[in-house]
């Protein structure tokens, strides 16, 4: 009996020795490197911008005269083609600068709206693109052509025969110093169309 409880004790103190005595076990340990790779960015680029003239007329195909007198309800407008360059997808919205008119009370009252449509080659529309529309895109899109055409008007107002209609003469040239000859005192109002910058902001 006493040898086989003395061959107990051994076998315990035996596996306490293979438990490191602090009651841990050995661990074994390795390691491999692999290559990281390489990261490059993406590219969502505006080139090459071509841009027409600025026309008015209700076809939009009259130049436009530097000594053109603007009226309520005028509009004239250009158009800037950019070659997209793409690499990688991305989600972008499209605009330009909202100072784009300077001018105290003349440049006060112009609208400027800007529509911007996508050509697979000068011809062939694939999408008109609003400034209030994200366009997604792709490299599919590299080397097609973006359109930006630019409007500014002169809104109508009002028409004075229809009820509740509104009279504005902010933008009326004889509304001015009356302490003279209004002829001579009141000089027509001008506006600047300053540098236009059609921009590409990523949105998601």
């Amino acid at each position: 009996m006493r040898t086989s409880l003395k061959a107990a004790l051994a076998g315990v103190a035996g596996a306490g020795l293979l438990l490191g005595g602090a009651g841990s076990l050995a661990f074994w340990d390795d390691e491999e490197t692999v290559d990281g790779g390489t990261i490059e960015a993406g590219t969502l680029n505006l080139l090459d911008a071509e841009c027409t003239g600025w026309t008015t007329g209700a076809a939009a195909d009259t130049p436009f005269d530097v000594g053109y007198l603007i009226v309520p309800g005028d509009s004239f407008e250009r158009s800037c083609d950019f070659t997209l360059r793409v690499e990688g997808d991305v989600t972008a919205s499209l605009s330009v600068n909202d100072q784009a008119v300077d001018g105290g009370v003349l440049g006060s009252e112009l609208d400027v709206k800007t529509e911007y449509a996508v050509f697979d080659g000068l011809t062939d529309l694939e999408q008109t693109i609003t400034e209030a529309t994200d366009w997604p895109f792709t490299e599919a899109d590299s080397g097609k052509t973006l359109r930006a055409t630019i409007t500014v008007e002169l809104p109508w107002d009002g028409n004075p025969d229809v009820a509740n209609d509104q009279v504005n003469n902010a933008s009326n040239s004889l509304q001015g110093d009356q302490s003279g000859d209004p002829l001579a005192d009141n000089k027509a109002l001008t506006a600047v169309l300053d540098e236009l910058t059609v921009t590409v902001t990523q949105t998601s």
